[in-house]
């Protein structure tokens, strides 16, 4: 009878740690991180964001019908579209989020125009407008020029006490949102894999 039991604690543990992979390898807790990271992000939308994640999880239908801007005017894929596109898609919509190309900005300029919209303090681009100064002569979207001058704006921002995070997103490009520098620790303990204080 002992070594009944001794086998079936045994196997419970088999069969937990088993489950405990599959939570891994399929995501887990990666919708409520998602949700979490997203109310944190967001936190003026908090129900909005959470009706958007739940019906994209449970109501395909529902969601494409409440969110049909979402996916005429912002191209997010609302049927192969992963939850940290989703995240800034919806940032996205909300003028919260901003995207530039691997190669640079389109108009000189934008990034920064972009800040100054969010956020109310006024910030001092000092970093950023001397590279902007000695930069006149090359070429500003040779995909080089870019990472040096996403660099100088984190400097700036840092200042003020702001910080860039960057989406985990397979695209051609930076998707990315300024957020507190009290709200980047908050983010990062919950998941260094969605949001990442880094583009490489």
């Amino acid at each position: 009878m002992k070594s009944l039991k001794v086998l079936i604690y045994v196997n419970l543990i088999l069969i937990m740690g088993i489950l405990s992979s599959f939570k891994g390898i399929f995501g887990g807790n990666d919708f409520e991180q998602h949700l979490e990271i997203g109310k944190i992000i967001y936190p003026k939308n908090d129900n909005e964001i959470s009706s958007c994640f739940n019906l994209f999880k449970d109501n395909k239908k529902k969601f494409k019908k409440d969110f049909k801007m979402l996916i005429d005017d912002y191209e997010f894929d609302s049927d192969n579209g992963s939850l940290t596109e989703l995240l800034f898609s919806y940032g996205d919509w909300k003028n919260k989020t901003i995207y530039i190309d691997w190669r640079g900005e389109e108009n000189e300029g934008e990034i920064e125009e972009y800040i100054l919209e969010i956020i109310e303090n006024k910030i001092n681009f000092k970093n950023t407008t001397e590279l902007r100064k000695k930069s006149v002569d090359i070429e500003q979207r040779d995909g080089k020029y870019i990472k040096q001058l996403l660099l100088n704006i984190n400097k700036d921002l840092n200042v003020a006490g702001y910080e860039v995070l960057y989406f985990n997103i397979d695209w051609d490009g930076y998707g990315f949102i300024i957020a507190e520098k009290s709200e980047v620790q908050k983010i990062l303990k919950i998941s260094n894999k969605i949001l990442k204080p880094t583009f490489e």
